[in-house]
Formats: structure tokens, C-alpha cells, sequence
């Protein structure tokens, strides 16, 4: 992934030791110290100040730009964190995972901003189906993620031990605090004692190379990580659609693209709501609510959603080619609104239809192209 190159990046230079300490500086990795339960002897650790050594300031703005392209769900996420009074350098963990990218999926089939496996994900409570796989969900994830990670905090103690056992798992970190007699970072993660895998070693020094980059006074003053430090918002809503509805239908509702829909709710893999549930939520953009409301009709979206999955197991079609709809005409319906509705130009309808202008009567079928 392009965000992991970056990360490596700032592995790369090696005038270790070579790191000057200004006082807004030390105040700021203290601090996500603090939070993290590390203690703070740990910033003489060698291998600590090597990796802060190799970061350089062009570097430092690569990166920030890079993650300012995944920014979108930041505000959510520390959002949550504070509702579970849970430590804001959590956040890092999502970084460092996925670079806040819904779509990131690994080699292990882990998948989503928090990098669940579906196992896993399925003991927090997520469904990861065919139709449905939630650890795409940016929400349901989050809550999920925050719910092990907070129990973990509780099994063992800290929370560095908790971002160590959510990377390699609490069994082998049981067995690691075993061999080594200790739980102190600086012992668990010794490369030359090898209690944890270099992958888990590596993944919390990552952690705390990007906090100390997003947490950089310097930066903050400068603008440069003002995506960490903006104000919490929250720019989705939660509208629920039925059981067989498509995406296409509520989206036209709502009056967005089929594409930003799906990139709202990439965890509905399908484009439509199974059909095995009374309801389901998705997401619109904030603002759009009235006018989903005044627009939708569940009847023509669960249409559109048989259509959707009918052209889905011929396997012949893609879904922007489903059948056309049919439209029953309403008292109050006219040509315009039904175009608004529907997301279709006027003038397609009057072709689809063989209109020559746009006189409706009611309980007339027509049809909607797609």
C-alpha cells in the first residue's frame, strides 16, 4: 500500500542518535507516552531514538499529506474514543492498520480501517457475509474495535500491552510477558531477545512514530496536522432502508451519485439490502435527510433491488445495466418530480416512454430507464 511505503519511509535514513529534542517536542511524545502507559525512561530507548532519528521534516509532510487523502473519517473516530473514555493516540493504531482507508485488506484477509480478520469480527459482533461485511463499516468497526481493544485493556493491564495483543494476539503475548519476567515495552520488544514476532516489535514502534509526527507542536502551529486537531464533526447520517432495497434507489432519494453512496457503505457488498433483515442503516450525507424522506419510495427500491441481484446471478449484466422500472403514476406526480426522484433527465423519460410532452394520468405505468 502506499501509505505503508510512506510509513517505511521514515525507516530509511539512519543518522541515528542524531535526533535534537526541542522542549514542544518532548512534550508531546510524553504525553502519548502517558496515555499509552509507557513509561517515560522509554524515550532514551535506543532503538526508540533511532527510529525518531530517521524522520526527517520532508518526510514528515509527505505523510501528513498523504493521510489528509483519508481524513474523511477522522472526526468519527475520536469521537468515539472520547464517548469510551478511551486514549485519543488510539486513533494511531487505525493509521498505522489501514492509513484510515476502508477498502485496505491484507494478505491474511484481514480487511477495514481496524484490519479485523472475519473471525474475529464476527465474535465482536459483525456481520461478514456475501452481502454484508461490516468490518468495512467505519462505525459498526470502530465500536467493535474499540470493544476488544477495550477489554484487552482490561486483561492485561495497559494499553501498549492492549495494541500489543490486538496485533499478535493475548495468547502470545501472555507467553512473551511469561519468557520475559516482564511486561515493559523496552523488554517485550528487545530485537535481540525476540519475545515478539519483528511484525508485532515493529507495529508499536509505527504507532508511535505516527503519533509523534500528528502530535508535533510545530506541525500543529504550522497547519501541517490540523486534520488531527480540527474540531470533532460528524458528516454522515443514518437513514433505514428496507429489507431488498438498492443503493441506486436510495441514492437517487437522497439526490447523490451512485457513487458516493457506495463509498458511504462499502461494507453492502452488493449494492442492495439482504433480504434477510427488517431494516438496515445506511448512510447519506448529512443534510440530505428531508429530502431521502420526501423522495423514497420502498416499493420501486425493492424493485430495483431484485433487479440488481437477479442481474448479479445471471452473472451477465453488472449492475448499471439492470432492467429498466416501472413507475406507477401518483395523484400529484409529474414528469419533473418523478426525473428528481429517480435521478433521471426529463427527456429521457419522454423517450423511454414514446411522450411527446409531459402529460401524466394516474395508475399509468412508466418506465424508468437505467
Amino acid at each position: 500500500m502506499k501509505f505503508l511505503s510512506i510509513i517505511f519511509a521514515f525507516f530509511i535514513t539512519t543518522s541515528a542518535y542524531a535526533y535534537i529534542w526541542h522542549e514542544d517536542d518532548y512534550g508531546a511524545q510524553l504525553r502519548v507516552l502517558k496515555e499509552l502507559d509507557i513509561d517515560a525512561s522509554y524515550m532514551k530507548d535506543p532503538h526508540f531514538l533511532e527510529m525518531q532519528a530517521s524522520s526527517t521534516s520532508a518526510n514528515r509532510k509527505h505523510f501528513l499529506r498523504a493521510l489528509e487523502e483519508q481524513s474523511r473519517h477522522i472526526g468519527m473516530l475520536k469521537s468515539a474514543l472520547g464517548k469510551n473514555e478511551i486514549p485519543k493516540s488510539i486513533l494511531y493504531l487505525a493509521v498505522v492498520e489501514s492509513g484510515l482507508a476502508n477498502h485496505a485488506t491484507s494478505g491474511k484477509k484481514a480487511a477495514g480501517i481496524w484490519q479485523l480478520m472475519p473471525s474475529s469480527a464476527r465474535i465482536l459482533g459483525l456481520r461478514v457475509d456475501k452481502y454484508i461485511d461490516e468490518r468495512r463499516d467505519p462505525v459498526a468497526s470502530t465500536k467493535a474495535a474499540l470493544k476488544y481493544l477495550t477489554t484487552l485493556k482490561e486483561k492485561f493491564g495497559k494499553w501498549y500491552l492492549a495494541l500489543l495483543a490486538y496485533n499478535c494476539g493475548d495468547g502470545k503475548l501472555q507467553k512473551a510477558i511469561a519468557a520475559a519476567g516482564s511486561d515493559k515495552l523496552s523488554v517485550l520488544i528487545n530485537p535481540e531477545k525476540k519475545y515478539l514476532s519483528k511484525e508485532t516489535r515493529t507495529f508499536i514502534r509505527k504507532i508511535l512514530l505516527t503519533a509523534k509526527v500528528a502530535e508535533d507542536v510545530n506541525y500543529i502551529i504550522a497547519g501541517d496536522s490540523a486534520l488531527f486537531n480540527n474540531p470533532v464533526q460528524t458528516n454522515i447520517a443514518k437513514v433505514d432502508v428496507p429489507a431488498g432495497a438498492s443503493l441506486r434507489a436510495v441514492a437517487r432519494s437522497a439526490g447523490i451519485s451512485e457513487a458516493r453512496i457506495k463509498e458511504l457503505n462499502p461494507h453492502i457488498l452488493k449494492g442492495v439490502i439482504p433480504a434477510n433483515v427488517g431494516s438496515y442503516a445506511v448512510y447519506i450525507p448529512r443534510g440530505k435527510e428531508e429530502q431521502f424522506l420526501a423522495n423514497f419510495d420502498a416499493k420501486s427500491a425493492v424493485s430495483a433491488g431484485k433487479a440488481v441481484l437477479a442481474s448479479d446471478k445471471d452473472g451477465k449484466k453488472s449492475e448499471r445495466k439492470i432492467s429498466n422500472l416501472n413507475y406507477v403514476v401518483k395523484k400529484g406526480d409529474t414528469l419533473l418530480g418523478i426525473s428528481h426522484k429517480f435521478g433521471v433527465k426529463v427527456s429521457a423519460l419522454k423517450k423511454a416512454n414514446g411522450m411527446r410532452d409531459s402529460n401524466l394520468n394516474i395508475g399509468e405505468s412508466i418506465v424508468i430507464p437505467q
